[in-house]
């Protein structure tokens, strides 16, 4: 058995690794169609239907810049409304679930348009990333079929919850109108704010559905970006584990070369996910941000849960939907950081006759590089972090019994 051995090549003659096209197989086009998702809510306004990465371009003389000025005025003129109570009507604790919501919704827009911008950046340097990856690892094959499940699935929990949340608010509006019941009281409970402004019709009813729609799908796909981002970078130090499992025991592994490669690919994969969290690290914060507030709502009204059954089932479905959501974002951001510490185990293990200067490099890039994306550098994410959002929960918690009270004494 014959070994190859070069600066940019390690393999074995008598077993070719499988061919990959560098041209498909790369970030671009196995995000392709959850971006194009996105573009229906507005987020993401760059053509990135297109299957060449270098044709995403973004542009403010676009279609796509139009749709998404759209439906920010559409969300901002519910933030607006908010505000208009809020200032003439005064504040209720009970409305603060709905303001925030809506500014979650507009900002979490806002958010995704500032990343359009800098994402063919990203892409290009990402995309480069994984031609030169393809050559030593190819592709990871499960990426597709991660991205799917994940999407599919996460999905799917969203939809159930906004239907419950639809049909336990029709049940307790029927409930308290009885044979005098409305359409227009459903809208009215869905959205108070906006009815104080303008009259309940079809036109402002159907607005009010399609707002809540969209706010909706635009929350849970901050959550899934965070996700899919995550599991296609950590599959990528994976891979670097998974050569170091196989080939570091050969005799190439004394090579200083092959040292060298995998350090400077674990430094490619450690530098792009620098530039990763500069991009995505305040979709990053609202996403935690937002989750542990709705959480802390969910708490507080399980002191009021009804005796309606449908209320229960969503209240309970509801609560595990957004620890599933926290755990989730935390877990999958988390792997990054895992797969990343992996080599080190490997490498602590060298023998003395293998052990060279880019071994050691290596250690101490591992050691010293804490590779994990982060919100805006205020928290880290590892798997610490769901320990560190349970204590908080507890705290808040108090907090926020104590601080409705002072509400309700005033």
């Amino acid at each position: 058995m014959v070994y190859i051995v070069g600066r940019n090549r390690i393999e074995d003659s008598d077993k070719k690794p499988a061919q990959v096209d560098v041209e498909e197989k790369l970030f671009h086009n196995s995000m392709r169609f959850f971006l194009i998702m996105c573009q229906m809510l507005g987020l993401f306004p760059i053509n990135c239907s297109t299957k060449c990465y270098s044709d995403v371009k973004f542009s403010w003389k676009s279609l796509r810049i139009i749709y998404t000025i759209l439906m920010i005025g559409i969300v901002g003129f519910a933030v607006f409304v908010c505000l208009y109570s809020w200032a003439n009507y005064g504040y209720k604790f009970a409305d603060a679930e709905t303001h925030t919501f809506y500014a979650a919704s507009l900002l979490s827009i806002l958010l995704f348009l500032r990343l359009s911008r800098r994402w063919t950046k990203l892409l290009t340097t990402w995309c480069q990333m994984d031609k030169i990856m393809n050559k030593r690892y190819g592709y990871p094959s499960t990426i597709e079929k991660r991205l799917k499940i994940c999407s599919v699935v996460f999905l799917t929990f969203v939809i159930i919850d906004y239907l419950l949340s639809i049909y336990n608010r029709y049940r307790k509006v029927t409930d308290n109108f009885g044979v005098n019941y409305n359409y227009k009281y459903f809208f009215i409970d869905t959205f108070p704010h906006l009815f104080m402004v303008v009259p309940v019709n079809m036109f402002t009813a159907i607005y009010c559905l399609f707002l809540n729609t969209h706010s909706t799908l635009i929350l849970a796909f901050n959550d899934m970006f965070i996700i899919l981002v995550s599991i296609t970078l950590a599959l990528r130090f994976r891979q670097i584990t998974e050569k170091l499992e196989k080939d570091f025991s050969k005799f190439q592994a004394k090579n200083e070369e092959f040292w060298m490669e995998i350090r400077e690919d674990f430094d490619r994969l450690s530098s792009l996910c620098k530039e990763l969290d500069n991009n995505i690290s305040y979709i990053i914060l609202l996403s935690y941000t937002l989750n542990l507030f709705f959480l802390l709502m969910q708490l507080y009204q399980s002191l009021e849960v009804g005796s309606n059954t449908v209320g229960k089932i969503y209240f309970i479905y509801s609560f595990v939907h957004i620890i599933f959501k926290i755990v989730c974002v935390s877990l999958y951001a988390a792997w990054i950081n895992d797969e990343s510490l992996e080599p080190a185990n490997i490498l602590n293990s060298v023998s003395s006759s293998c052990y060279n200067i880019e071994v050691k490099r290596l250690l101490m890039q591992i050691g010293f590089d804490n590779v994990a994306l982060t919100g805006c550098r205020l928290f880290k994410i590892t798997r610490g972090i769901i320990l560190s959002i349970a204590g908080a929960v507890v705290t808040y918690e108090l907090v926020l019994i104590q601080f409705n009270s002072a509400t309700q004494e005033n």
